[in-house]
């Protein structure tokens, strides 16, 4: 009996030994990277007919947008657009009732 006893404690050490090592040791983390590319295309469509007009500064007739239009196509805001129209960057011409058309040659559209 007395070798039976020995037996168990053995094991009883041996498992408390065996889990204080296991919860002192560390574990390695492992670290995924990953990458992926995207591509964005603009496409835009209208319900109204194109408005094409002579530009003075181009010198030939291109296709006249609104600002608002003209900012979806140069990706920016129209606030750019039209700083960019008091600078005489972007040409332009106005339009029926005052409305500001802006060359698209010139917003580098065409």
């Amino acid at each position: 009996m007395g070798d039976l006893r020995y037996a168990q404690d053995f094991n009883r050490r041996a498992r408390t030994h065996l889990s204080i090592f296991l919860s002192r040791m560390r574990r390695k983390k492992k670290t995924t990277i990953v990458t992926f590319e995207s591509r964005e295309r603009l496409t835009i469509r209208r319900a109204e007919p194109q408005f094409v007009a002579w530009c003075e500064q181009c010198g030939a007739e291109v296709l006249m947008v609104s600002p608002n239009e003209a900012a979806v196509i140069g990706r920016t805001d129209a606030r750019a657009i039209f700083r960019g129209v008091e600078t005489g960057e972007i040409h332009f011409i106005d339009g029926e009732r005052g409305a500001l058309l802006v060359c698209s040659k010139s917003l580098g559209g065409e």
